[in-house]
């Protein structure tokens, strides 16, 4: 099968892609150890790469890939080692993934050829891909097709007969994941989801005046008296503080907490004097 497509290949799939070198004599910050483990598997999926044992190099990548953000290079390497071991369908998902990621560059342009140029294979040998696009709240999410961004709600990925694991992990709200079989001559359809938000914890901190003795209502339940110790409770929604004590005016505050915030409440309580309201 490997002779039908190798003569068409672009000269993009020859090469390897290697990260660049940073310039000597610059002050470098302590690498994370995270960081160097997935540099390591990296350097060795390219040493095998040149030293053609190709099978190697996918394992090094692929183990590399979660750990270096799938950045492009990893992709590009991958198409690379998976075109000589003729395993296409990970070539065609691989190059979508490269795609995904260098979106209106010149390498883009290229890969683009080499994906149509393999899609046009596996036609041939009637394997047809089938058209995955996706609708999930909230807009601009990534989504991941085996753990390869390949896509977002602007754009669609095709994928080849089999069992594939769609995953979407936005910043502040619950990921999503579930498994996706793509059946043979199946139509292309659009998935849609719509994602929770995340509930994170903040804290409210009281420094009231007088500074004891000051009874802290929070939506109209008593939680304590001052001195108080910092109060956590979930974002994204509102509260009612109320605060309270003998002989002075009463001090109310609607608030609403943000995502790592220590908001510091500071009622200013005043003495009970002839015709004075409570203080909003």
């Amino acid at each position: 099968m490997k002779a039908l497509i190798v003569g068409g290949l672009l000269a993009c799939a020859s090469s390897i892609m290697a990260p660049a070198t940073h310039a000597e004599g610059l002050t470098q910050e302590a690498p994370d150890p995270e960081v160097m483990r997935a540099e390591r598997l990296y350097q060795s999926g390219i040493q095998a790469l040149r030293l053609k044992q190709f099978p190697s190099a996918i394992g090094f990548f692929e183990r590399s890939l979660p750990m270096k953000r799938n950045t492009a290079d990893v992709f590009y390497n991958l198409v690379q080692a998976t075109r000589q071991t003729e395993q296409w369908d990970k070539l065609v998902l691989y190059g979508q993934g490269f795609l995904f990621r260098e979106q209106g560059t010149k390498d883009a342009a290229m890969m683009g050829k080499l994906v149509a140029q393999t899609f046009d294979l596996l036609d041939g040998f009637g394997r047809k891909p089938v058209v995955y696009r996706f609708e999930v709240a909230p807009g601009g999410s990534e989504i991941r097709i085996n753990g390869v961004p390949v896509a977002n709600d602007a754009s669609e990925v095709r994928l080849m007969p089999g069992k594939y694991v769609i995953s979407v992990e936005p910043e502040d709200y619950v990921g999503w994941q579930e498994e996706l079989v793509v059946k043979v001559g199946a139509e292309g359809q659009t998935i849609k989801r719509e994602l929770a938000a995340r509930v994170y914890r903040s804290k409210v901190r009281v420094a009231s005046e007088p500074g004891d003795g000051v009874r802290v209502y929070l939506d109209d339940v008593q939680i304590g008296v001052t001195p108080l110790a910092d109060v956590e409770l979930d974002t994204g929604r509102r509260y009612l503080f109320r605060f309270e004590r003998d002989g002075y005016d009463s001090w109310v505050r609607y608030i609403t907490l943000r995502k790592g915030e220590v908001l510091e409440l500071k009622p200013r309580m005043e003495k009970v004097t002839a015709n004075r309201e409570t203080r909003r």
